[in-house]
């Protein structure tokens, strides 16, 4: 029989106690013996060969299956905080954009805004003059007049025409026109707002002033006709982040139609604008403008996050947005809830501000008075300036 040692099994708890400072691994017999209950000693086994040499712990232990830990005070304050933080979400209220005029800061600051196709409600009635383009043309005229202002940063997409049906396009008599897809489209774009709509009518007054019976004839000869053509649309701007409606409204006008019956004049082409009607179009176009930039001015600027690293942040914004070193936006926390599957993500006050450092010419860099896993901002999370 083999000599008899004392082989020691230690649980995980011990282990853990032995490596954070307690009795090293290597632990004889006789210090084996003062240690706790949960520490258990049995005699080593019979081997059936003579031959084998069993070494002493000192020399060569056996093996020992662990569950090493380590302290988690700093962790566990850590995870307080955060939990502290979330708590504190759940109580406030979320954070909502809203109008804020006359006389605040956003008003010094371009958003990002995306004009969208229009859709043509009635085909058929832009077969006189060929103007079947203004589902193209019309937004493009309106991004070139948003462009032209300065106050904002417009971003063309004549391909996406946000409504499958025009039933389901905006209106100006619907209260609640909030539309998720724009959620998508503005982070897809990176914009803040999305400009949409449907051209209701290009249609002629009276469509017996361009009939081909004689009494149309004599009235054509006479002067005894109305040429008169209507133009009309219904505009929408959404919020990009919550698909709610920030401006809705119908615009309407009209204009005398001089091209003759079957002249292939096109929407928004120079002898398009040489018409009464053409200009009659452009002036209400540019009116259009206005009142959108007007609505965006008392709108806040609300800028992704893109990096988040120690006390430092990478905003999705440039010089084009106005803003400049030393200003100050605050950081609010995105969140998104499985209850409210397929909705945009609720946002937080964090109550912290971050101070703008740096700012190139499609990124902005600032830092903040703490570690960003403190108030646990992240990418994809925004920072806003009113």
């Amino acid at each position: 029989m083999s000599p008899s040692i004392t082989r020691t099994y230690l649980q995980p708890a011990v282990v853990s106690l032995l490596l954070l400072g307690g009795l090293p691994l290597s632990a004889s017999a006789s210090e084996a013996e003062s240690l706790p209950a949960n520490v258990v000693s049995s005699p080593a086994p019979d081997y059936p060969d003579p031959d084998i040499q069993v070494a002493s712990l000192e020399e060569e232990p056996y093996p020992v299956h662990m569950v090493i830990s380590k302290p988690v005070d700093a962790d566990r304050k850590r995870l307080e905080e955060l939990k502290a933080a979330m708590e504190q979400d759940d109580s406030e209220e979320a954070f909502a954009p809203g109008l804020r005029c006359p006389g605040e800061d956003a008003q010094r600051y371009r958003k990002r805004v995306s004009v969208a196709g229009f859709a043509l409600e009635t085909r058929t009635q832009a077969s006189m003059g060929n103007l079947f383009s203004a589902e193209h043309e019309m937004p493009a005229m309106l991004y070139q007049h948003l462009l032209t202002s300065g106050e904002v940063q417009p971003y063309f997409v004549p391909g996406r025409q946000m409504y499958a049906s025009l039933d389901s396009a905006p209106t100006f008599s619907r209260s609640d026109n909030r539309l998720e897809k724009f959620s998508g489209l503005s982070r897809e774009m990176g914009v803040q707002f999305v400009i949409s709509g449907v051209i209701r009518t290009v249609a002629v007054a009276d469509e017996d002033t361009w009939g081909t019976s004689t009494l149309n004839t004599i009235r054509r000869t006479l002067r005894e006709r109305n040429k008169t053509r209507h133009f009309a649309v219904d505009l929408a701007v959404h919020d990009g982040f919550s698909g709610r409606v920030v401006m809705e409204k119908r615009y309407a006008t009209s204009g005398e139609w001089t091209p003759g019956l079957t002249e292939n004049v096109g929407f928004g082409t120079a002898e398009f604008a040489a018409t009464p009607y053409g200009e009659a179009v452009e002036n209400l176009i540019s009116k259009i403008s206005g009142d959108i930039v007007d609505t965006l001015d008392c709108q806040p600027l609300l800028v992704r996050i893109t990096e988040a690293d120690g006390r430092r942040l990478v905003l999705d914004a440039g010089v084009k947005s106005g803003l400049k070193p030393g200003d100050s936006l605050r950081l609010l926390r995105s969140s998104s809830s499985w209850s409210r599957h397929g909705a945009p993500p609720e946002l937080r006050d964090t109550g912290v501000d971050v101070v703008l450092s740096q700012v190139t010419l499609d990124s902005v860099r600032g830092s903040i008075d703490q570690e960003v896993g403190m108030i646990n901002i992240q990418p994809g999370d925004y920072a806003v300036i009113w």
